[in-house]
């Protein structure tokens, strides 16, 4: 389409970007989007034109820049600016505190999930996204985040007390632990879970990851540091 701009351009400035990769952590034989450049361009070329007017795309362009060139500190250090670059400035979600009691929150940090912990205790997932505080919705979390900086390793076991999991796992037992009977009148469950190094994202869905750490897929906003 004349005018329309690549969404995924392969390199900014000379600088080969990381591309979508499929199954347990490898790149795929060829190059991947989450969604082609064909589909966007049939889809969205509308609001592509007027989101690059408006200014928001350069806005968005600093902001990831700005994110890639971020201290190397740990998860618990670098929380706060990961929520606020990601979940909330450019995907919307918000905190309590932000949109006043009508409109609740939809960002829930430190959510608490029944049998999810180490030794099948309560477990706490890093950010849980849905409607929360929003009358007459119930509080439903609809996705469950699992956060470590990017000096880990998503799929391996963690060296912890008590604790062996891996990322991944310890995301598949919190939607576990959500997968509860539904009957009438009850709330929606938890279906997705991200797991991020906080340069990497992966989205699973409930049903795949509960027996085989296989995602849907996941990008990533840097090369990974030695």
């Amino acid at each position: 389409m004349p005018g329309f701009p690549e969404l995924f351009p392969p390199t900014i400035e000379g600088r080969q970007l990381p591309r979508y990769t499929l199954g347990a952590g490898q790149p795929a034989t060829q190059p991947w989007t989450l969604l082609s450049s064909a589909f966007l361009r049939a889809n969205f070329a509308p609001e592509a034109e007027a989101f690059q007017a408006s200014g928001a795309d350069a806005a968005l362009r600093a902001r990831l820049e700005a994110w890639a060139n971020r201290a190397n500190l740990t998860e618990t250090q670098a929380e706060a600016g990961f929520l606020a670059t990601f979940f909330f400035d450019t995907w919307g979600y918000w905190p309590t505190g932000v949109a006043g009691p009508e409109r609740g929150f939809t960002a829930h940090p430190r959510y608490p999930v029944p049998r999810a912990g180490a030794g099948g205790n309560q477990g706490m997932a890093d950010l849980a996204l849905g409607w929360f505080d929003h009358s007459p919705v119930p509080a439903t979390p609809q996705v469950v985040c699992e956060f470590k900086d990017i000096r880990s390793d998503l799929d391996a076991p963690q060296r912890r007390k008590g604790n062996v999991r891996s990322p991944v796992k310890q995301c598949a037992d919190y939607l576990r632990g959500l997968d509860l009977p539904l009957f009438q009148g009850q709330p929606i469950q938890a279906r997705f879970g991200i797991v991020t190094d906080m340069n990497e994202f992966r989205l699973y869905w409930r049903d795949k990851i509960s027996w085989r750490e296989t995602s849907t897929g996941w990008i990533s906003t840097r090369p990974r540091s030695n």
